[in-house]
């Protein structure tokens, strides 16, 4: 398995810098930090949409929320750990190469569990996938599917069959597909965050 820092590189060999080149104050942190009742953290590479498809809840979400787009730095980790304490942490991001990257670069860092656009979390919002609400892969991307799938070998474990296919056909499936496109209550989403915390 590849280190942290090795993957990094890698990573931004790849990505044009879109996940490793621009200086953290290009993509601030935004953070909800956990009510005394809060039973899980999540970390999201889409703020807003999250917050958007958690706000469908209407209810007060016992859960904390880390977010930002592209690769944290090594000296981040120690801020999310804070923030989390002992909660269980939840990564929250699209189906695409980068988000899967910056997913598998966190869990050599933490202990962290894929609650990503996955089968699950599609079949839990009654969205039916298809190709009007799929991208295709930029460039970019299509150059990550390799390194993915060597450093991530249990991709299909954690997206599921469908979701592992879309990207192997050079599609992408990004969260706020999911907030506009969810037919059932995103409560459910919340039921597999807490049922699983």
């Amino acid at each position: 398995m590849t280190n942290s820092h090795q993957l990094r590189n890698r990573i931004a060999d790849i990505d044009g810098g879109e996940l490793t080149g621009l200086p953290s104050t290009h993509h601030p942190y935004a953070v909800v930090f956990p009510a005394p009742q809060a039973r899980v953290i999540v970390y999201t590479t889409k703020f807003e949409a999250t917050r958007q498809l958690l706000a469908f809840a209407n209810a007060a979400t016992p859960l904390g929320i880390i977010g930002r787009y592209g690769l944290p730095r090594d000296k981040d980790i120690e801020g999310f750990v804070a923030i989390a304490h002992d909660l269980p942490i939840y990564f929250l991001g699209d189906c695409d190469p980068f988000d899967l990257l910056v997913f598998t670069w966190l869990r050599q860092h933490l202990a962290i569990q894929f609650l990503g656009v996955s089968d699950a979390v599609v079949a839990a919002l009654g969205v039916a996938v298809t190709e009007r609400i799929t991208i295709a892969l930029p460039d970019q991307e299509k150059r990550a599917i390799p390194l993915l799938r060597e450093v991530s070998s249990d991709l299909e474990g954690f997206v599921g069959p469908n979701c592992a296919r879309m990207l192997q056909d050079n599609r992408k499936l990004e969260l706020e597909a999911l907030v506009s496109c969810h037919t059932t209550p995103v409560t459910n989403l919340l039921s597999l965050l807490i049922d699983a915390a």
